[in-house]
């Protein structure tokens, strides 16, 4: 399999089919790629949702586990990955229509460690900005493409990841660790530059962006090499079709 999206579901009753109707209406074989859900112990009717689509998605599975925060949930879904690559997509997005053709394409023919993807902003159904990424002549190292390229565009869910650099499963994704797994690559490709995911907001204002970026660069080098491991929760329910 090439590629495992994961999705963590956390009270977003209101996105989510949208969000896994987006995953799956794709022009491409559902055997090239797989949805994995996660329920971070969600209180609304998220799971109720997503186990109504489940019949009709046939590359879709559940697992449902007590609240863990984002962070835990991807790393659950990290766990269950099959696929070569790996990208978390947040359950109140949703990818454009057909782009996982495009994206796989490039994915067999360059077999890099990351790839970087453009994204649109939606507010009240209309498109108000995109991102995309700046193009490189060829690819770059992580600590180069982090601190000289990135421009503040460091969203987990705006790459695509190798998933031999992401570990077993059983070290947690916290706070940064998304950064500092980009700064640690050899090789980054950015040639995907047509916005592939819509997201309904920015996740940071200007100013904390600024100030978290200054303060990664500071920090980038010291993690490279210091690789830390978390520990991870067990006790996940699964469902599948």
């Amino acid at each position: 399999m090439i590629l495992s999206i994961v999705i963590p579901v956390y009270n977003v009753e209101e996105y989510i089919e949208k969000c896994l109707v987006s995953c799956s209406n794709q022009d491409i074989s559902k055997n090239d790629y797989e949805l994995i859900v996660v329920n971070d112990g969600s209180p609304d009717k998220s799971l109720e949702i997503c186990e109504r689509l489940l019949p009709s998605i046939e590359n879709m599975t559940i697992v449902s586990q007590e609240n863990r925060d984002l962070s835990g949930a991807r790393n659950t879904g990290l766990k269950y990955a099959k696929g070569n690559y790996v990208w978390f997509v947040d359950s109140d997005d949703w990818l454009e229509e057909n782009c996982l053709d495009e994206i796989i394409s490039r994915i067999k023919e360059h077999q890099s460690d990351f790839f970087w993807l453009g994204h649109d902003v939606v507010s009240n159904d209309k498109v108000i900005d995109t991102f995309i990424p700046n193009k490189l002549v060829h690819p770059i190292s992580g600590e180069d493409f982090f601190i000289n390229h990135l421009n503040d565009l460091f969203y987990i869910w705006k790459f695509i990841y190798k998933r031999e650099l992401l570990g077993d499963g059983e070290n947690t994704i916290k706070t940064h660790h998304d950064k500092i797994m980009i700064a640690k690559a050899k090789d980054i490709d950015c040639a995907l530059i047509k916005p592939k995911i819509i997201d309904i907001c920015n996740r940071l204002d200007t100013t904390s962006k600024t100030e978290l970026v200054s303060k990664m660069k500071e920090i980038i080098p010291e993690y490279i090499s210091n690789n830390s491991e978390y520990e991870l929760l067990d006790k996940e329910t699964v469902k599948t079709n």
